[in-house]
């Protein structure tokens, strides 16, 4: 699918939203007034051939509105539809006199500029449009609703290079969103390289998941007062046929960017009960995204899956970030709890690097807490430090339950850990992830 063309659905602010495709693309937007993608497309085309031989700039600037979901939930889509066309009366008034404003789909909006002289009018324009939006307006009912936009600019001279300028600007605009909205991001080659970089990511993501190179490598997980291996987690690779092993970090966003995630850990689900069948391990975590909550039945397909190969339903453990978990909708906790009342276990992973608080334990549905490695790694260095570690490990004993610290790599570690009543531990200390089939690291 081209990028900025109109997605089937997206995952914004937690909500799974069915973007709004205006009724005349080629024509008017009935619902702005303004006119919709295909005019746009069209008018691009012209300009640059225009600009090709007159010597003309041209310039275009994508506008999405920031957390329409949140509004819709809030306002109902009436409601939503009613801010979309106060925003784009705000834009058209900011723009006027510089250019041709269209709506392309959903929460979007594109600025045209067909005689661009100088790029930096372009990023003028769109710092106009940003400061435009952000007063909050009332609607017709009453409601004042707070409003920001993510800009995305992108512009060329009179040069004659072949470009793509909407999916350029559409691109800086979502870097836009993930840097963290209301904001304005200028398309620039190294924008051009990592957009090239991503999509060579999921081609080799796709191929892999075609071609059966996804591997479950498992790395223990010791109890620190006994040191016996009591279970392990999973981690998934990509391993391609000349043995080159590919980590998540190089695969993970795309793969949540493209909704990819839910087939990886759908995958990574059968392949961990698989291996607790086959007894390779005495227990397996299996990492999940928030987002495969909201594509695939996690409490059925784990049912299902367990069921099927008559393994104890405690001997698999799941694992969601602190993060994901404090920003996921109630449907992600009603699942866990689903999860956890079959008799899984639910572990916190990477405790201590979201922006939720150790008040809000007791509201999650999970058994387990992790302390990330970034804290592990710091004890030892200062009192401050260790204290914080104590303090993780006491409070979630207060709240029954377990604590396993990741990244140990020493075993001055590893003894400090025991000593302060950590439970469980996992690290290059312990052993390095392996896969099970060949017995190769990664």
């Amino acid at each position: 699918m081209p990028v900025g063309a109109p997605r089937a659905a997206m995952d914004l602010g937690g909500l799974l939203v069915r973007p709004r495709r205006p009724a005349g693309e080629g024509g008017t937007d009935p619902l702005t007034g303004l006119p919709g993608r295909g005019v746009l497309e069209r008018r691009t085309a012209d300009a640059l051939q225009r600009g090709r031989s007159e010597r003309r700039g041209v310039g275009l600037v994508v506008c999405g509105v920031d957390r329409l979901s949140t509004v819709n939930y809030r306002l109902g889509r009436d409601g939503g539809d009613e801010v979309l066309r106060l925003v784009a009366e705000r834009l058209g008034r900011v723009v006027t006199g510089r250019g041709t404003l269209h709506r392309l789909a959903g929460d979007e909006f594109a600025l045209l500029v067909e005689d661009l002289r100088h790029p930096g009018d372009l990023r003028s324009v769109a710092a106009g449009m940003l400061r435009a939006v952000r007063h909050p307006l009332t609607t017709g009912r009453g409601d004042m609703v707070a409003t920001s936009v993510s800009l995305g600019v992108a512009s060329v001279g009179w040069d004659g290079a072949e470009r793509d300028l909407l999916r350029e600007a559409d691109l800086a605009m979502h870097r836009a969103k993930d840097a963290g909205r209301d904001r304005v991001v200028v398309f620039d080659e190294r924008l051009r390289a990592h957009a090239e970089s991503a999509a060579e990511a999921e081609r080799r993501l796709r191929a892999a998941l075609r071609d059966g190179e996804l591997r479950l490598h498992l790395q223990p997980i010791v109890d620190l007062a006994t040191g016996d291996q009591v279970a392990s987690e999973g981690l998934v690779r990509l391993v391609d046929s000349h043995g080159a092993v590919t980590m998540p970090s190089d695969f993970i966003s795309v793969a949540e960017d493209r909704g990819l995630v839910s087939e990886i850990d759908r995958w990574a689900l059968a392949r961990g009960v698989a291996l607790l069948a086959a007894d390779v391990v005495p227990a397996v975590t299996v990492n999940l995204s928030a987002r495969t909550f909201d594509r695939i039945d996690v409490p059925g397909r784990v049912v299902a899956a367990v069921e099927e190969r008559g393994v104890d339903p405690s001997r698999l453990h799941l694992e969601i970030t602190e993060s994901t978990l404090a920003a996921s909708e109630t449907t992600v906790v009603q699942a866990l709890e689903q999860l956890r009342a079959f008799g899984c276990g639910i572990a916190v992973d990477d405790f201590g690097t979201g922006y939720s608080s150790l008040a809000h334990l007791a509201g999650y549905p999970a058994d387990t807490l992790k302390i990330d490695r970034s804290f592990v790694q710091g004890l030892g260095r200062t009192t401050r430090e260790d204290a914080v570690v104590q303090a993780v490990i006491a409070i979630a004993h207060a709240h029954d339950m377990l604590v396993v610290a990741e990244g140990v790599e020493r075993q001055e570690q590893a003894r400090q850990l025991l000593a302060m009543g950590c439970d469980r531990a996992q690290g290059w200390y312990f052993g390095r992830p392996v896969d099970p089939r060949s017995g190769s690291t990664g």
